[in-house]
């Protein structure tokens, strides 16, 4: 059951993570998933440093509404 847990989980994050919109999804792979700092996704991304840290903030704030979402529907 725990894989079964795990796995849904990791499926509703996926699909959290592709609803994103592209630029939100970018800032936000290139931080948890490449582990890049602000300024690295800022000049990668050739986007000002607040405009890294607003898609950041709001791309969390949209994963955390549709996770919230998944585990309510269960």
């Amino acid at each position: 059951e725990r894989s079964n847990e795990r796995l849904s989980m990791e499926q509703g994050l996926r699909r959290a993570i592709d609803d994103l919109t592209p630029e939100y999804r970018a800032a936000f792979l290139l931080r948890e998933y490449h582990e890049f700092e602000y300024t690295e996704i800022a000049s990668t991304l050739q986007i000002d440093l607040g405009t890294v840290k607003s898609r950041l903030s709001r791309a969390r704030a949209a994963l955390r509404r549709s996770l919230e979402e998944v585990y309510r529907a269960r």
